[in-house]
């Protein structure tokens, strides 16, 4: 009995140890926690994967990184904006075409679903924007 006793304590502690290091996220997938007065971009939903700290505007994404350096065009999935001010993305670079509206204090953490949506002044309704943000501004 004591001698399976030692055997599992000698086995055990690094096996915890181990399962530990397989379940701790990796920095790419750690999610950015965006602070007050921000407004984060996120590649994936639920706020996860890379993120761009967003400010004044992006007239063409294609000319845009997340902070790992990914291209942003096409491809922003959540938002938080913990600003006082309304962030506004367009489908086409230069604010052309339809128009996503997240207001100050919003979050939206999957664009495929209800993201108010503006072409002109007229509303859309909540549509999937999704991975089609090509620039942006804030108010």
């Amino acid at each position: 009995m004591k001698r399976t006793r030692a055997i599992l304590a000698a086995i055990g502690a690094p096996a915890i140890v181990a399962v530990g290091l397989a379940v701790a996220p990796t920095a790419a997938n750690a999610a950015y926690t965006c602070g007050s007065g921000q407004v984060c971009l996120y590649k994936d939903i639920n706020y996860t994967n890379t993120v761009r700290v967003f400010s004044g505007s992006i007239s063409d994404f294609q000319f845009a990184n997340y902070s790992n350096g990914t291209n942003m065009n096409d491809s922003v999935s959540s938002i938080i904006n913990n600003s006082g001010t309304t962030f506004q993305g367009w489908y086409d670079n230069n604010d052309g075409g339809i128009r996503a509206v997240v207001g100050a204090g919003a979050r939206i953490p999957d664009m495929t679903k209800n993201v108010p949506v503006f072409f002109g002044g007229e509303f859309l309704g909540g549509q999937n924007f999704n991975d089609v943000m090509s620039s942006a501004r804030l108010g």
